[in-house]
């Protein structure tokens, strides 16, 4: 059993030509590919989200959302998603309770809804991946392929973040590395302040494990992501949890969308920014 991050790096590798995702603006992403954006977002990422270890995401479903979730964590943060349906009061207090100072978002997304107040500072995607190198292309491709999952995530600053106060009594090994802290997710507030749920790579993986069990996902599935935060990260860690099979994950079904975020599209990822609505919502 793998941490959720060293999973993702070895599925990619394993399979680099496999279909992995998509969603209204970007067709198809396969493992390799997945892989290699990742990795270059986490290196344009971690010199301006500093050192603590919870950074915030107000983030569409979207194959960009998904990238920059993995690029937290293989710089060593707990990414946690915020919920863009609830209230400004419900959002800071979410931001509040994990500490949180730096929240990742998109320009077109906050056209998308012009009365949110971020907490904490922004940082929008649009700044922060635009205009790649032809160096950092390489360099991504490099670390991608050849470096060991280990050694990459202190490549990208892993090292320099601030302990967790429950990781610091861990020793090293297996069990410390799928007993830290994976993600935050949060209830919905509507009966007070929202409450958190910790959850470690064993709580996911785990997670995953038992929903593998019931439902026989294999190549030939289709999975679609709804705009519920904690459907969609499991489903999203889902591929990465050593099933012998892997379904496809769809972000959608769209019929609502924005323009791409201007100067992402092609290399290294577009960060198309389209939101998801269910059947019926409006």
């Amino acid at each position: 059993m793998k941490p959720l991050d060293r999973a993702f790096v070895h599925t990619a590798r394993q399979r680099p030509w496999q279909f992995f995702m998509a969603d209204g603006k970007t067709p198809k992403v396969s493992f390799g590919s997945a892989l290699v954006k990742t990795v270059y977002i986490a290196r344009r990422l971690q010199p301006q989200i500093g050192e603590q270890p919870m950074i915030g995401l107000l983030l569409p479903p979207s194959v960009g959302g998904a990238l920059t979730n993995y690029a937290l964590m293989l710089t060593g943060r707990v990414a946690v998603n915020l919920n863009y349906t609830s209230s400004n009061e419900v959002i800071a207090s979410c931001a509040q309770q994990c500490g949180i100072d730096v929240v990742i978002t998109a320009k077109a997304f906050l056209e998308r809804f012009p009365n949110m107040v971020i907490p904490g500072r922004t940082l929008l995607l649009e700044d922060a991946l635009g205009q790649p190198r032809w160096s950092e292309k390489v360099i991504a491709f490099a670390l991608a392929w050849l470096m060991p999952a280990g050694v990459l995530k202190r490549a990208l600053g892993a090292h320099r973040v601030k302990p967790f106060a429950q990781d610091g009594a861990a020793t090293e090994g297996k069990a410390s590395r799928m007993d830290q802290l994976a993600t935050v997710i949060f209830s919905s507030g509507s009966t007070g302040d929202p409450k958190g749920v910790m959850l470690t790579h064993f709580n996911v993986v785990a997670n995953i494990s038992q929903v593998s069990q019931v439902f026989a996902l294999d190549a030939s599935d289709k999975d679609s992501v709804s705009r519920d935060g904690e459907l969609r990260q499991a489903r999203i860690s889902a591929v990465f949890s050593g099933l012998p099979r892997y379904p496809r994950i769809t972000f959608g079904p769209f019929t609502r969308s924005i323009p791409e975020v201007p100067g992402a599209t092609g290399w290294p990822v577009s960060m198309s920014t389209t939101f998801t609505e269910t059947p019926g919502s409006g």
